[in-house]
């Protein structure tokens, strides 16, 4: 059977079996887009309730997922506590496409002066360098470039922000595609809502609450605040996790005492026990020394960049010396160009003063053979 998996910018088309597993394609898809780093992406498709069903770690056969192939997705799973942590250039495409989508759809909360900012960014990693010629009024209208919400909360003037973006984009001249990414995510995981994954959950009094998954540890919110947590639990504090049902149980280090968080349903419970146990994981490994295979990944990628910073610098060197070689051919071209208007200009006198000293000699000839008049004969 052919499946289409979904990015955030493409789909790709994959011949499966039915007999195939969800980590199978997962792998698969890895080796497709070319992603080494793997442990920060996952494959899923969206359940009853909109949330997300991880399947990239499952051994269970497509077969038994059938009626929800329609619409996987490849997506970001686990995000690193500093973007810098991000070792390819492949993966902080990724992450740079995946959460401009996010913000883009308000689903991280970001203010209107920092929402602009990252649009110049976005554009200068999309696009290269501002350029009148290039990029006109008609384009930016056309563009993708800020949260919805900003234009109808704060009556934005369209031609003032478009205006606005372009000063801040002009900033950022010769900056190359993967630092202007880097950028922008820099700006965007200080944003309150960024890197954190929301379950709608309840305590056990059954006040509603929402229960958020991040690299740093566990969040827990009021209703109506995403922003501000009612209070943080590292994942240094917490030994294990475990589900029972409906109910999600937290264990932790130096105290007997367990505290439990009720969610919606068991596949969710299922899928805040896969976020909390990647993410401690994640959180433990980067405590440790790098394995020899991140190792080689990072020194293969930092000399990687270091060829195409090589390859740039030659670039611009060559293009400043046929820079220089046409203003010098211009100024020559422009020297020549005079010296042959001096010289046509001394050829029309040289030419005008013959013409002239022939017309005098020509003068003088013809007084010298006039007839001598005998006045007698007047």
């Amino acid at each position: 059977m052919i499946l289409r998996v979904y990015t955030p910018t493409e789909y790709i088309e994959l011949e499966a079996d039915t007999k195939t597993t969800g980590q199978e394609l997962f792998e698969e898809l890895c080796k497709c887009l070319h992603i080494q780093e793997h442990w920060w992406f996952g494959l899923a498709y969206r359940g009853t309730e909109k949330e997300y069903v991880w399947i990239d770690k499952s051994k269970k056969a497509l077969s038994r997922f059938q009626n929800d192939l329609t619409n996987l997705l490849f997506i970001v799973k686990f995000y690193p506590e500093n973007v810098n942590e991000l070792i390819e250039t492949v993966t902080i495409e990724h992450f740079f496409n995946y959460i401009r989508i996010l913000i883009i759809k308000d689903e991280i909360s970001c203010p209107a002066d920092i929402a602009m900012l990252l649009a110049s960014w976005a554009l200068q990693a999309k696009y290269g360098d501002y350029s009148k010629e290039k990029f006109n009024q008609e384009f930016f209208h056309k563009q993708s470039l800020l949260p919805d919400f900003l234009s109808n909360q704060y009556k934005i003037n369209e031609d003032n922000w478009v205006n606005h973006i372009k000063d801040l984009w002009l900033e950022h001249q010769s900056l190359d595609k993967e630092k202007a990414m880097l950028e922008y995510l820099k700006l965007a995981q200080n944003l309150d809502m960024y890197g954190i994954t929301y379950f709608n959950t309840k305590n056990v009094m059954g006040t509603e609450t929402h229960l958020g998954i991040a690299a740093l540890g566990l969040y827990v919110y009021t209703k109506d605040d995403k922003l501000n947590p009612s209070f943080h639990l590292s994942w240094s504090e917490i030994k294990k996790l475990c589900i029972n049902g409906t109910k999600f149980i937290i264990h932790f280090e130096d105290i007997t005492e367990k505290f439990t968080i009720r969610t919606a349903s068991e596949i969710m419970s299922k899928n805040i026990l896969v976020l909390g146990i990647g993410n401690h994981k994640l959180y433990v490994r980067r405590r440790n020394p790098d394995p020899p295979d991140i190792v080689k990944m990072k020194e293969e990628a930092n000399e990687m960049r270091k060829n195409k910073l090589l390859m740039r610098s030659r670039k611009e060197v060559e293009s400043q010396q046929n820079s220089r070689k046409l203003q010098v051919d211009k100024e020559n071209d422009n020297i020549m160009d005079s010296e042959r208007m001096l010289w046509h200009e001394k050829m029309n006198l040289l030419y005008k003063n013959e013409s002239e000293q022939e017309l005098t000699n020509n003068s003088d000839i013809e007084l010298k053979t006039l007839p001598n008049v005998d006045s007698n004969q007047i």
